[in-house]
């Protein structure tokens, strides 16, 4: 059903009715009838009455309604894989706020997928869609991608310079998302733009890998600290990552685990990441991009591509991509991003068409709230209930729920990380134990004032 559902929205066959009603009440794989003019859903979840039609197909449910600006569809239907026709997106091209539309693209980083459908793309008259751009747009486009590009090459280059030197010592790694997805997705590098390079290894080569980031010029976030005070050792023990900075501007995090709370996801997925070819795809590395996507909220456009181009590629490679996925979801405990991102991904097709779409079960709360960020080119702060709330919705192993709520409560930032390490250890053990008072606290206070100040 999924696989159908996908193939019909990337725009490979005319979408039946009766699929859409089944990928909108996310319900993959239940019983429809197959009356086309009044098909219904048979989840037992779904209260509302689905209608079809074989033109158009609704759910008559609430009067909740989403309707994306011209500004975001035109930036979605750049930004494609396989883009659409120019004649068909040439008349939203005298719609847009140009402005606002630069500022979408900066925010979601995705000048050059932009850049390239804008010059490729043909209007009516055969004339390139980028000759309907006004000269400031065109300009800064063109310097906006040299940049990309220019960070984009230079990152390619320390890849394959710090690929070299790994085998050289013999420790398993892996480049992770940026680079390497833009070459499984589309076969180039000049496609995705990432904003630093990825690293994953195994958690025991972590000194001898920092060793050689060193040699080649990087220094960490951490040189500065003490390695055996106790704020620092109770960090480096919660994080999942450190972040090193070249002299040249290079950034990069080394991973030695997927997320910073030891989870299935983590445990399992990491050492099946380190395995990967290159150039392999696989239903976990899906999962995985759908996890990621829905823990920073999807607040870049950019994740939602990357799941749609994937599953395009991977649907061509294993048609039952979609039963693999659910198993490897259901194991890992993440059923619920790997179903909010698909159900997502598939009803942006309709509304870069400028559809509009009504109903609760189509649009929850969290799609209007996600696609209400995109338009306004804002991320939540992390430190906040409703991200924690947000969390915990999606995050439905209890286990996990506790591994959470600890990083949550304990995790010192830089004041606490200083303190931590200067006291005496067992004034520094007290303050430590003391943390899951202060850190509400300080939010308390951080509210009161933001609104004051407001």
């Amino acid at each position: 059903m999924l696989s159908t559902v996908f193939k019909s929205s990337f725009g490979y066959s005319q979408p039946t009715s009766a699929v859409i009603v089944a990928t909108f009440c996310q319900h993959p794989g239940v019983a429809l009838s197959k009356t086309a003019s009044s098909s219904k859903c048979a989840g037992a979840c779904c209260r509302s009455r689905c209608v079809a039609s074989p033109t158009r197909t609704y759910l008559v449910m609430t009067n909740d309604r989403l309707e994306l600006s011209a500004e975001l569809r035109l930036l979605w239907l750049l930004s494609e894989r396989h883009a659409w026709q120019g004649q068909r997106i040439q008349p939203l091209l005298v719609q847009v706020d140009f402005l606002q539309f630069q500022q979408l693209i900066e925010f979601h980083r995705l000048w050059l997928a932009v850049s390239r459908n804008l010059r490729q793309l043909k209007t009516a008259s055969g004339a390139p869609l980028i000759s309907l751009c006004p000269d400031e747009f065109v300009q800064w486009l063109q310097q906006s991608q040299q940049a990309a590009q220019q960070k984009t090459l230079a990152h390619w280059l320390m890849q394959q310079q710090l690929s070299a030197a790994l085998q050289a010592l013999a420790v398993p790694h892996q480049f992770i998302k940026g680079l390497g997805l833009s070459l499984k997705l589309h076969g180039e590098l000049g496609w995705r733009f990432s904003r630093d390079i990825d690293l994953l290894i195994e958690p025991a080569s972590r000194q001898a890998v920092a060793q050689l980031l060193r040699e080649r010029g990087f220094h960490s976030e951490f040189d500065l600290l003490p390695a055996n005070g106790l704020g620092t050792r109770w960090l480096m023990h919660l994080q999942k990552d450190e972040h090193w900075y070249h002299k040249n501007g290079i950034a990069l995090e080394l991973h030695w685990r997927l997320a910073s709370e030891r989870t299935a996801l983590s445990n399992q997925l990491t050492p099946v990441f380190l395995q990967l070819a290159p150039q392999q795809l696989s239903v976990d590395e899906l999962v995985y991009l759908c996890w990621h996507a829905m823990y920073s909220r999807c607040h870049r456009m950019k994740w939602a591509l990357d799941v749609a181009d994937y599953i395009h590629v991977l649907s061509l490679q294993q048609p039952d991509w979609q039963q693999q996925a659910f198993q490897c979801a259901a194991r890992l405990h993440v059923t619920a991003q790997l179903t909010f991102m698909l159900h997502l991904v598939a009803l942006l097709p309709a509304l870069t068409r400028g559809e509009q779409l009504q109903g609760s079960q189509v649009l929850p709360q969290d799609v209007r709230e996600l696609v209400g960020s995109w338009q306004h080119g804002s991320r939540s702060e992390r430190a906040t209930f409703t991200n924690l709330w947000f969390l915990l919705k999606y995050q439905r192993n209890p286990l996990d729920w506790l591994k959470a709520g600890v990083s949550l409560v304990f995790w010192p930032n830089v004041a606490d990380l200083s303190w931590l390490n200067r006291l005496p250890k067992p004034v520094a053990l007290i303050y430590f134990l003391a943390m899951p008072l202060l850190k509400p606290w300080r939010y308390l206070i951080r509210r009161l004032f933001s609104r004051a100040t407001s």
